[in-house]
């Protein structure tokens, strides 16, 4: 509903503007959605202790204005906002403790919870190209700016054999601050609907990322990262409005 309301907000903004200049101007929405609910042998972390599953919920938004340069091509500007939860051990998987059998083997297990929250600055530049009246595919070369802010509640809970249930032992939490810079390529396609308004697909992308700062002590080496992917949870779906 934020993100909607954001949207046509926007959407007024820029008609305002459409009066005021003869500019060509495209501005780009995009929304994906990501949602696993994994089980025991499939869990997708580097978890290390006793886990029953896994849920990550992963949602990535992002704006763009562009303004031409010449033929087919765009430059302009941008930013992406990024939430993420990833819960091991949620209440749903951990099995209910049964004497039922007569004599029980229960262990102590540990829920924990990161959630990161990603804002991003872009700044991009776009060659497009027309494939009928109504079908446009483009590549949009960018550079972008992270800034994560990740929380993590680990929470062990011990196995109280009086009353068959698990009782809350003890809690920690840790806030860890990062900044990357990126740099890639991504393809899209705008499919025009009706005038100059469409939906824009990006099916994929091409990114290097270099981590700049981190809030953690005694972090000597830069982490650096090579990405490519193409696979569906990599999509986002969004709309286009040239004015």
């Amino acid at each position: 509903m934020k993100y909607l309301t954001c949207l046509f907000f926007l959407f007024y903004c820029f008609v305002g503007l459409k009066a005021q200049t003869d500019k060509s101007i495209l501005l780009k929405t995009s929304i994906g959605y990501d949602y696993q609910h994994n089980d025991r042998g499939d869990i997708s972390s580097d978890y290390e202790g006793l886990a029953y599953g896994e849920k990550i919920n992963d949602l990535k938004i992002s704006l763009l204005a562009g303004k031409t340069l010449k033929s087919h091509f765009y430059y302009g500007l941008g930013i992406s906002y990024n939430t993420l939860m990833q819960e091991i051990n949620p209440e749903s998987d951990v099995p209910e403790l049964d004497n039922s059998a007569g004599y029980i083997s229960v262990s102590s297990y540990v829920n924990q919870i990161a959630s990161s929250n990603k804002i991003s600055p872009i700044i991009y530049f776009q060659y497009f190209t027309r494939l009928n009246d109504r079908l446009y595919i483009s590549f949009d070369l960018y550079s972008k700016y992270d800034f994560n802010v990740t929380k993590t509640e680990s929470i062990l809970y011990n196995p109280n054999l009086s009353t068959y249930t698990y009782e809350r032992s003890f809690t920690s939490n840790t806030e860890i601050k990062r900044q990357y810079l990126n740099v890639g390529l991504f393809p899209s396609l705008r499919i025009n609907l009706y005038k100059n308004f469409g939906v824009d697909l990006t099916f994929g992308s091409m990114e290097y990322r270099i981590k700049t700062e981190d809030s953690r002590q005694n972090i000597d080496k830069k982490t650096k990262e090579f990405n490519l992917g193409f696979k569906p949870e990599n999509w986002t779906i969004g709309f286009y409005l040239q004015i």
